[in-house]
């Protein structure tokens, strides 16, 4: 298993994972858009407040997070957060490039959201494992 930073050359691949992963998700009632993916994400890899991890195995991308950090509103503390976080494998290993990746920039905090329905407490035990506390939960409305 190999976790890196994405590159360019990387979207392509990008877009078909983040797509498959999309449409096994509760979020795929969204309307996915490969064109706004790519431009997001050319943007991103480009920017040193984001980070775009990428897990490959033999060959094939297996998993991505895509997180970002910044001040929180009311202190100069920078916190580092998770935009998109999915993995057919890989997950461990991208979760600890994305904390290294976060220190390095000077985050004090570090801050995962699950936002999928459907096996929490595995979640629980994942985000347990690799240091992390539940500290609330995620609520949502479809608005229309």
């Amino acid at each position: 298993m190999i976790v890196r930073h994405a590159e360019i050359k990387d979207l392509s691949n990008l877009v078909r994972l983040t797509r498959r992963l999309h449409e096994g998700s509760d979020w795929k009632w969204v309307p996915f858009s490969p064109a706004m993916l790519r431009r997001n994400l050319t943007s991103m890899i480009r920017k040193p407040d984001f980070c775009v991890l990428v897990a490959e195995h033999e060959g094939e991308l297996t998993g991505l997070l895509y997180g970002t950090v910044d001040q929180m509103l009311y202190s100069k503390t920078l916190f580092a957060t998770d935009m998109e976080f999915a993995a057919e494998r890989g997950g461990g290993e991208l979760l600890d490039a994305f904390r290294d990746w976060a220190k390095q920039v000077g985050a004090k905090v570090l801050i995962m959201g699950v936002s999928d329905s459907g096996r929490e407490s595995a979640k629980d035990r994942f985000f347990s494992k690799h240091g992390l506390t539940r500290t609330g939960g995620l609520y949502q409305e479809v608005l229309q």
